[in-house]
């Protein structure tokens, strides 16, 4: 016996069913940026840097990464509490020095070392002057 129209049909229509359902679900997806998923999850921002015609992105999957990253030399010159700083700021992109106090839960004094030392090895820039003085990563 012959399989009837519908019979043939159906298989067809289960696939075009399940095609549609899964364009409506992609499309209730918010569409999240690579910052605020690294944000949102606690990560180190993403860096990019060009080498000549590439473009080479880093994204980091865990926390520590950011310190872990950094070339030898460089970790090397950061002490426990330095590398604890580091992988905050890393995670937030720029702070002020009360900021970072206030998460580091360190004095001033500690806070401006921190904050020169990284500045001194190139991880940071400095932006503002005074008490608006911002500490972004490169």
């Amino acid at each position: 016996m012959a399989p009837t129209a519908s019979a043939v049909e159906t298989p067809s229509a289960s696939v075009e069913t399940t095609a549609t359902a899964s364009v409506e679900a992609a499309t209730r997806v918010k569409a999240t940026t690579v910052v605020e998923a690294a944000t949102k999850y606690s990560l180190p921002l993403p860096k990019y840097a060009f080498d000549g015609i590439y473009l080479n992105l880093t994204i980091y999957r865990h926390p520590q990464a950011a310190v872990q990253a950094l070339a030898s030399d460089v970790l090397e010159k950061l002490s426990k509490s330095e590398r604890s700083g580091w992988q905050w700021l890393s995670t937030k992109g720029h702070a002020n020095s009360s900021d970072y106090a206030a998460q580091m839960g360190l004095d001033d004094r500690t806070v401006r070392r921190h904050l020169n030392q990284f500045l001194r090895l190139g991880l940071v820039r400095k932006a503002g002057a005074g008490r608006s003085t911002e500490y972004r990563i490169k």
